[in-house]
């Protein structure tokens, strides 16, 4: 029973990596639910690194993070990372960790019934009696009357009596040995119609029944259940033989990695029912491009389609080295993929991104083929998606940057002394005086120097890293107001700050604001947040509705990038807003361009015909500070004044001309 399981056990503690990873109860039940149909596995519990519940196989977990109360499958799992078996007279108990690289993530224990077992031990412990007991007294007749009618044909009766029963009594319990090793295709001997032929008729049936079961496991473990494709291990494990044999014969392949573009929109709008018949779809079609290209060879021998979950496929091309012939096969499939499929009598259409990396050049093994693939994806879907990418070194060295500064960036925020907040002057352009400051972040690397947010607020957004970053960002801004207080000299002046999507959507920043303006004791129309139209086209209903509430703290509510949105003028008709910021890209060729003129006039009209405020960003030159003066453009900021510099610097530069 530990070794049919045992598939089932690593199957899953692969398979689960990503889901309990990005916390995804659904995927998660989808992949214990074909293992619970085992009448073996009378419970799988899946738990976090903390050993809190994260799923039981049902559709609703029921005790979802409370802790698993086996505190010998937590020790062995949690605390030393090893694999746990147990057993008592009821239950086989297996568990084992999951582990992203070295990374503890959580582990898997399965409860295996031992109770049939037993059942069938108790039935054949009973038979073997029975029969004993019966052949005993056969036995026992039969040396009585021999030895009364005539010894000579005892002697004769003992050996018949020895060849019909002793025998097929051993013959079966080196049938049952057999099976017990797992060789079920073994078929006793015995032809009788008593008891013992029965008997091992049985055990024939049940050698069978044994192989059905360990073959349904065997395909659970090495495929995935709603599309049939080989999964994960089972591409790892092919993989990794073809690298062996190419190794050999200094032959190469690609793997291909696919990743659909948006899909989370489909089950978003159609529903998970729908998209799992469109995932289903999509794996026919990479089939029949696999078995029916009409590249050179017409076949593709040792070739292998797997599906590693969600939307995620991997290909695995043996057969194709040239990279002409590799580009032609990829373009095909992207576009036999991006045929519309029919989902509730509508036409959906989805793209998909391939990343593709060589062997041997992009990897010496499969699971670092995979990794690189999947950069490579990556790349495509940056570079506008439903299109491929190779793997390159560079990709590599920016992943690893990348996940460098987010490890960085996590130390930063331990004791946030490494961030900073740097202030850029805003000017009243009707009478040239200081009116304002936007605070900008940045990042005082011990190692890199400063660093600037187009380098880390997307790490920042991705990771949930800005919701404490942001925080800080609102206390540091009204504390810096509280501290400039004494030099304004009670002359008007507000602080300009930048929100996330993040923090509007999942941190309710009315409370901070709330604390902060008490704490430091400022009037809330000192603070000005700006949003940009990508932030309120996520929600706009909750986005109306928190925007109201921090307007009716007092806090001002400007919209940053004005011009480059989709819907700038929707957006001004649906949201109140103070104020509106004209992007820098306008400004810059206004000297040049009649439209960036015509544009800059028609934003600032609307702005006075709406009676808001308007400030231009960008300003270099004189000539800006005329024009927008001409248009009676309210305020403006740009390198013609000052970049952005640190507090102390801008208190000493600006704050005494007040």
């Amino acid at each position: 029973m530990k070794k049919r399981n045992i598939g089932v056990l690593d199957y899953l503690t692969e398979s689960l990596v990503n889901p309990l990873y990005q916390h995804d109860l659904y995927a998660t039940y989808h992949l214990l639910a074909p293992a619970l149909t085992n009448t073996e596995i009378q419970a799988i519990y899946v738990f976090d690194s903390q050993g809190a519940l994260f799923h039981d196989g049902q559709m609703y977990p029921k005790n979802l993070g409370v802790a698993i109360q086996n505190t010998a499958v937590l020790d062995s799992v949690i605390n030393r990372k090893k694999n746990y078996t147990a057993v008592d007279n009821h239950t086989l108990t297996i568990a084992k960790p999951i582990l992203l690289g070295n990374m503890l993530l959580g582990g898997v224990s399965l409860e295996l019934s031992l109770k049939q077992i037993n059942n069938d031990i108790d039935q054949m412990s009973d038979i073997f009696l029975q029969e004993n007991q019966q052949s005993l007294k056969s036995i026992t007749l039969i040396l009585l009357l021999a030895a009364i009618v005539l010894s000579f044909i005892g002697l004769l009766l003992s050996i018949f009596i020895s060849n019909s029963l002793v025998r097929p009594i051993q013959a079966l319990a080196l049938h049952a040995k057999q099976i017990g090793k797992g060789k079920f295709d073994l078929v006793n001997s015995v032809q009788r119609n008593d008891e013992i032929g029965e008997l091992a008729q049985s055990f024939n049936k049940m050698g069978k029944k044994l192989k059905a079961r360990t073959e349904e496991i065997t395909f659970l473990a090495y495929h995935d259940s709603l599309t049939s494709l080989p999964n994960r291990p089972m591409f790892i494990e092919h993989t990794s033989k073809l690298i062996t044999n190419c190794l050999k014969t200094h032959q190469k392949f690609v793997v291909l990695f696919i990743d659909l573009d948006d899909f989370k929109m489909v089950n978003d709008n159609f529903g998970h029912k729908a998209g799992d018949h469109l995932l289903c779809e999509i794996s026919e079609r990479i089939k029949g491009h696999l078995t029916k290209n009409n590249m050179t060879p017409p076949h593709l021998d040792d070739a292998l389609i797997a599906r590693i979950g969600g939307d995620e496929f991997l290909i695995c091309l043996p057969q194709i080295r040239v990279e002409k012939d590799i580009n032609h096969f990829t373009q095909t499939l992207i576009r036999k993929i991006r045929a519309p499929i029919t989902i509730n009598t509508e036409q959906v259409i989805v793209a998909a991104s391939v990343g593709i990396a060589k062997f041997p050049n992009d990897g010496k093994n499969a699971e670092e083929l995979i990794k690189n693939a999947d950069i490579a994806m990556f790349q495509a879907k940056k570079v506008g998606k439903n299109t491929f990418s190779y793997f390159t070194l560079e990709m590599d060295q920016h992943i690893k940057n990348r996940a460098k500064l987010e490890r960085d960036l996590r130390k930063a925020l331990v004791n946030l002394e490494q961030l900073e907040l740097w202030y850029q002057p805003q000017f009243d352009l009707t009478n040239n005086t200081l009116c304002g400051a936007e605070a900008l972040l940045r990042w005082n690397h011990p190692e890199l120097g400063i660093i600037y947010p187009d380098q880390f607020i997307s790490i920042a957004e991705e990771t949930g890293l800005i919701i404490p970053m942001g925080d800080w960002i609102i206390q540091s801004a009204c504390k810096q107001l509280k501290q400039w207080k004494s030099q304004l000299n009670g002359q008007p002046f507000h602080l300009a700050l930048n929100m996330s999507a993040r923090q509007i959507y999942q941190n309710n920043p009315t409370g901070i604001f709330k604390r902060m303006l008490k704490k430091y004791q400022i009037e809330a129309g000192n603070l000005h947040i700006e949003v940009t139209e990508t932030l309120l086209m996520r929600d706009e209903n909750e986005a109306k509705s928190m925007l109201n509430a921090i307007r009716q703290l007092g806090v001002e509510v400007w919209l940053d990038d004005f011009g480059t949105g989709y819907s700038s003028l929707a957006y001004l008709r649906h949201f109140e807003v103070d104020g509106l910021k004209i992007d820098r890209s306008f400004i810059l060729d206004i000297d040049r361009g009649i439209y960036d003129k015509a544009l800059t006039s028609a934003i600032i009209s609307i702005a006075h015909s709406l009676d808001i405020k308007v400030v231009a960003e960008g300003i270099e030159k004189q000539s800006h500070i005329d024009f927008l003066k001409q248009q009676q453009c309210h305020f403006g900021q740009g390198y013609f004044y000052a970049k952005a510099i640190p507090a102390n610097e801008f208190s000493e530069q600006f704050l005494p001309n007040m």
